[in-house]
Parts: structure tokens; sequence; C-alpha cells
């Protein structure tokens, strides 16, 4: 036989007994076990759930010690992989076997056995036709094949009445049809069929027909559920045990799952953490030092009602919350994390979560989280006077950033390079020197943002390549004619600074968007079309005005354009009402453009999942280095890098926990230049199990076997294969019978001649 086991080393099978016995240990036990029922010159291919994809050739193993130190060295690994995932790998290796050059190997029985505890991570949603395409690609047995000339005949019997008795369902066809050409064929085929032949491409491809036909009829009966009357049911179900025996018979692999879980675990997990989101969705993980939110852990029971602590620890604080869950309940854990409180200083943090009390699996009874409290990036706003700029500037400290005003007076003293974003604000006249410095500091990668100033600005002032377009005229509503920003339009998310937008406008929950800022006059911008630009949002009113403009440039500066005053003036000459609605739309119009402008609407990265990406760490701008420290759970190893890369890929960091990346050289207490956490994917955190239907649909009915503790696998095996019969020891008996027989037969009748 040649047999491929798959053995699950994700954590769930670290889950251990009274007796300290993990599921990993039972399947390694189990292994062995079926190593000893497999036929003498078998060949033996091991893999586990977190092996990478193979060569062509797998280590196919022919000897018994060799193969079973390979499964004493299996591990469990955070990383690793679905079931399924190396389900396709084996697959893959039985297709090489198939057409492999070595005989012997090539006409073996195929055996597929997965070494599992059933749990959802190890066999996700989703569709399986890939994994049936690969195994149809497999040749059938030739013993398989034989079979349907004596075990067709009661299926095609079913098959015949199948739409008088149990019509299809409503939008639905039955291939039956087609499936009994299929049956036909084969069993002419069958009565001269040799081994050789098996690999034919036309024997092949009437056998892989058969396969789906025979999927597709049983797939519709088992969405049918149980019909009444009786018979009816009863014809459904020999249908079901006709289709499930050909699928068998015709099987390029035979499957098998020893299940290794328990129906029913008793745990209590700590599945998943969740720092606040983000408007786009993404998790926030970037904070300013006196914010606050809210941190959530989803903890969840099985098996038994359980009374518990849970405990946050964030910087010297410990807090503690207690849950009380019934079997099967989750239940979601806020904490409340006040960062002006803790007192943690700008830079990267971690935090941990975990349960007080340790149960069977100990791997889901801690999570980690990171988070970046922001120094407040400076903005220069250059307006005309500082009383112009005052509240613009104001707006840019509530939201977290430090707003400097400028005026043009002060040009020369101005060291742009020190700002992360600048605003030309409100500028009457700007002149050629305002130009070049602006144009500079775009050229070097800042983000400039252009707000137009109201009826004291003259526009041949910003006739500038640096503008999207000229502003041709200043257009004037009646009160009553009030424009506003057309959140409607599907353009809004598109683009990164919008984007928020496009989440909030269907919710009256937010003050501007149940009551919408006006706007009673603007500019009207006519966008240069040799000039690259893109109009972010525009206003309520005829043919579509922009109401902010992104100019494009070639490099990685960035420049943006507002079309009305965000000044505070007076009510009879204002031009909008965004400082004096008291919504916060002025608060978000100060933060989202500068948010854009300075690159932190990318947000960071400090939060990872085992198995699911490799951490990569933004490296400190001022400190480049040939090699860093790696400090994590059970591990320090230093990390070569490229003293130029401004990112590095810490693929070291495979254990879940909380890391910081340090400087070797530097002292204790200012060796760390970044933190990240790992945490396992919420699956890999939840003991809930698959369906046997979910397995038995890719695997066929009956491949699952309970490997339970005590067990003896001999008996556990009885019908699950057929393994070949050695002939050999029966002809020798025969042979000697014969001769024994023609001993006595020649006695009795032999005549000594006189």
């Amino acid at each position: 036989v040649a047999a491929v086991l798959i053995f699950d080393t994700s954590p769930t099978m670290d889950y251990k007994t009274s007796d300290k016995v993990s599921r990993l240990d039972l399947a390694k036990k189990r292994g062995k076990e079926l190593l000893d029922e497999l036929p003498d010159g078998s060949r033996v291919l091991i893999l586990d759930t977190a092996d990478a994809p193979l060569s062509d050739r797998g280590d196919w193993q022919t000897s018994p010690s060799e193969t079973r130190k390979r499964i004493d060295n299996l591990k469990i690994k955070p990383a690793s992989g679905s079931v399924l995932r190396t389900v396709e790998l084996a697959l893959r290796q039985f297709q090489f076997a198939a057409r492999s050059d070595d005989e012997s190997l090539r006409s073996m029985p195929r055996l597929l056995c997965v070494i599992s505890d059933r749990t959802i991570a190890s066999w996700p949603g989703g569709k399986q036709d890939p994994l049936h395409d690969l195994a149809d690609q497999l040749p059938a047995t030739l013993e398989g094949v034989q079979q349907l000339r004596s075990s067709a005949a009661p299926l095609t019997d079913l098959l015949k009445g199948l739409r008088t008795k149990l019509p299809p369902p409503a939008g639905k066809d039955y291939p039956d049809q087609a499936l009994l050409e299929s049956i036909e064929t084969l069993r002419d085929r069958a009565a001269t069929l040799q081994r050789e032949s098996l690999t034919d491409d036309s024997l092949q491809q009437v056998i892989a027909k058969a396969r789906r036909q025979a999927r597709e009829l049983r797939d519709t009966l088992i969405q049918q559920g149980e019909q009444k009357p009786p018979e009816i049911e009863e014809y459904r179900q020999k249908t079901l045990t006709s289709l499930h025996g050909l699928l068998r018979n015709l099987a390029g692999v035979q499957p098998l799952f020893l299940d290794v879980g328990v129906e029913q675990s008793v745990d209590v997990a700590l599945l998943q953490i969740e720092l606040p989101n983000l408007s786009d969705g993404r998790m926030q993980q970037l904070f300013g030092a006196d914010d606050k939110f809210i941190l959530r852990v989803l903890a969840q029971s099985l098996g038994k009602e359980v009374s518990t602590a849970v405990q946050c620890r964030v910087g010297k604080e410990t807090f503690t919350k207690q849950i009380d869950l019934k079997p099967g309940e989750r239940q979601t854990i806020p904490f409340e994390i006040d960062l002006l409180k803790l007192n943690l200083g700008v830079g990267t943090h971690t935090l941990e979560v975990r349960l007080s009390n340790k149960d069977a699996l100990e791997c889901n009874n801690q999570l980690f989280a990171a988070f970046h409290i922001r120094q407040p990036k400076r903005v220069l706003v250059l307006a005309d006077t500082k009383a112009k700029g005052d509240r613009f500037a104001f707006a840019l400290q509530c939201v977290g950033y430090a707003g400097e005003i400028k005026t043009v007076g002060e040009l020369k003293d101005i060291n742009w390079d020190s700002y992360e974003a600048a605003y030309l604000f409100g500028l009457a006249s700007p002149g050629a020197d305002v130009w070049k410095a602006a144009e500079d500091y775009v050229k070097k990668g800042g983000g400039l943002g252009i707000v137009p100033g109201g009826d004291e600005m003259k526009p041949a002032a910003y006739l500038h390549a640096i503008m999207p377009g000229t502003w041709k005229q200043a257009v004037k509503k009646e009160a009553k004619e009030a424009v506003t920003w057309n959140l409607k339009s599907k353009s809004i998310e598109q683009h990164p600074l919008t984007r928020p937008f496009g989440a909030w406008r269907d919710d009256e929950t937010i003050d501007f968007i149940k009551i919408p800022s006006l706007v009673s006059a603007y500019w009207l911008l006519e966008r240069d079309p040799k000039k690259k630009s893109a109009v972010l949002v525009t206003y309520t009113d005829k043919a579509d005005p922009p109401a902010l403009i992104e100019r494009l440039t070639d490099g990685a500066g960035k420049v943006i354009v507002f079309t009305t005053p965000l000044d505070e003036r007076d009510r009879k000459v204002r031009w909008n009402d965004y400082i004096e609605n008291l919504t916060s739309f002025y608060l978000v119009l100060a933060k989202l453009p500068t948010q854009y402008l300075t690159g932190e609407d990318k947000g960071v990265s400090l939060n990872f999942q085992c198995g699911v990406e490799v951490p990569t760490v933004a490296l400190p701008a001022n400190v480049r280095l040939p090699a860093y420290t790696l400090r994590g759970p059970d591990l320090i190893d230093t990390l070569a890098a490229d003293p130029q890369a401004a990112e590095l890929r810490v693929r070291q960091a495979t254990l879940p926990g909380n890391y910081s990346l340090e400087n070797p050289a530097a002292g204790p207490t200012d060796s760390v230049l970044a933190r990240f956490s790992v945490n396992l994917p919420t699956e890999e955190n939840d003991l809930t199990r698959v369906p046997p239907a979910d397995i038995e649909s890719l695997f066929g009915s009956g491949s699952i076997v309970t490997a339970e503790r005590g067990a003896d696998l001999h008996d556990l095996l009885k019908g699950q294969w057929n393994e070949p019969l050695e002939l050999f020891p029966f002809l020798m008996i025969l042979l000697l019978f014969v001769l024994a027989l023609e001993n006595l037969l020649a006695n009795k009748f032999y005549r000594r001649q006189e």
C-alpha cells in the first residue's frame, strides 16, 4: 500500500486529558499502530499540517523504523495550516506516485489517513471542488472497477425508479441518466480490463465523469433530507448507500479520518482580542497620549458552566473582570484603557490578557496586543495673520496634531522640513517666494493643503504649476440654496481621505450626517487637463462642482485643494457654517486631510497572526542597523538586516506572545526600537467540532473512525479498506494438498507387475 499519513499539529492538538496525554500524543500512538496494520513492502509518506509544499517526489519511507522516528519527532506548531491544505499536498503526491518510474509504487493501492481532532480550524468551510478534481485525476484500482460487474446492478435498478419515487427538488435536476450510461460503459469495459489499462485516458475520463455524477446526485439526495412516508425514506437511504459504494469502488485513493478528539471538550478559551476599528474596518493601532479606548476580548466556554476571572495587564496596571459563562456561550469582555491615566509615554506598548485559571488547553488562555502612542506631528499653518489661522490650528490640536501658525512675513525663518504637513491657509495673494517654498516642500515628499480665502483673495495669485487648475469665479448662494458635500457619490469610497465618509453617510447617529454642514459660497475651480488631478468630493450643486481636489504629483509629495474658506468669518460674510453649526464636521475636516497629508491614514501594523502573515516591523528612521536582537516568548535571537531597509520581516516570531526588537549596542533602558504582538487565529483557539457530514462530503460515508483511547485500532479499522490479499500461502497449502492426494491415489491403484 502507498499510504500518506497526515498528522494535525495545530495548537488544539495540545489539549490534554487528566493524565497529561495530549491529542497529538494519542495521534502518534494511533499512527504507529496503523503502520503495523499495513502490509509488508508498503511505502509511507508522513506529513504534518505545518509542512510547506513538497517537491515532486515526497520522502516515501520503506523503513518502519525511519517512519516511526518521523512520527516521534512531530511537535505542536502554532503556525500550522489546515488539514484540508495538507490533503491537497497529499493528493498531489499521489499524482506524482501514479506517474512514477517506480512500477511498484505506481501500481500500489493508495491510502490517505488523516489523524486530527476535527476542530473548525483543521477543516475550514469552503468549496471542496478543487480537492475533488485532484482526486478525480487518480486512476481507480482494478479490483474496484471489476466489482462494478456485480455491485452496480442494485444501484442501476434504484436509479431507474428515482424520478418516479423521489422527484428532483424545484429548480434542480438529477444526473441519473448520465450516471446510468457511465456505469454501463464501465461494466462493459470491466470484463476485459487489465491493470495496465487503468491509466488509459478514455477510461480515466469515464471514471472521473461517473465520480462527479455520483457526488452530485449524492449531495442532492442528502440536501433533500428525511422523506415521508417511511418507504420513500428507506428508498432514499438505499440509493445513498449504493452511491457511497460506487464512489468507494471508483476511488483512486482510500480515505480515512482517525478522530482523536472528543465530542464534548471541556474548555474555557479567550478567542479574540480587538482594539477599536477605524471607519474603513481596519484595526486602530495608533493613539494619542490622552486617548481612551475600549479593548474587547471574546471568551467562550465549552462543556461546562464556568465562573472565572480575566486579567488585562498593560504597563504597570492590571485590570480584572469576573465572568460567568454557560456551556457553549460566548461573551465579550470590555476593558477601558485610559492612556492619560496610564501615563505610558510616546512609543509602542504591549498588553496581555489571560485567564486566572489554567485548563486542559493552555494555548487559548492568553491573548496579546500592541499599540503605538504617537508623538503629535507638527503641522504648519501659513496664513496672512495669526488670527486667521487660529481656529484651524486649535482644531488640529483637538484632533491630535501640533498646529503652528506662521505668517507670510516669517517665511524666511520657516524650516519646512521640520513639519509633517503644511497648509497655505486663506492667503489673499501668495507671492512667488511662497510658491517656491511650497513646491520644494512637496518635491521632498511633504503633504500640502491649499485652503482659499474669501472675497479678499486674488485668483490670479494662484496661477502656479502646483495648483490643479485655476480659480474661475466665486459662486454665491442664497441661504435657502446652500449646498453640502455630496456624500452619496460612490466616488468618495475610492480615496483613502474620503473613504470614511462612505462608511458614515447613512449613519444618522453621527451629528454632521444628521445635520449636514452648509456652503453658501465657494470658488469654482477649473481643472487643467494637462495636469493630473482627481476630484475627491463634489458639492450638491449643478454640474457637480469640486469641493475637494487632489493634485497628483510624480513623487511622494501630496497636494489637496479646498474650494471654500476654513477660517472664522462674520455671519454676514461667511462662506459656510463649518465652524458655527455645532457639529464635529470642522474637526473632521482638520483631521482626515491632515492624516492623509502626514501619511497617518495608513496606520501602523503591530498585531499579527501565527501562520497567516510574517510579522513585518517598521524600523525607526534614525536607527538603522546591520543586526537586531529579537526578544520574545522562549526566544532571544540575533537577526541580520539590511542597514538601508525601512522594515524587517521577522520570520522567527512563530509563537504567540509579545515581542521586542532591540539595539544590541544600546543600554538596557533605551535598547527597544520596536514592539509587536503575535496571536493564534481565532479559529485555532476554538475546540468547536466540525460536523461529520463536512468531512464525509470529501472523504465519503463511513470514512471517520473515532479513535478513542483504549480501543483496539485493528478492530476499529475493520471494513475501512480492502488491502491486497496475499495468495502465496494459500497456493502452497493447495499444492501440498494436491501432492498428498496424488500420492494417496497412486498408492491405492498401483499394481506390481509379475
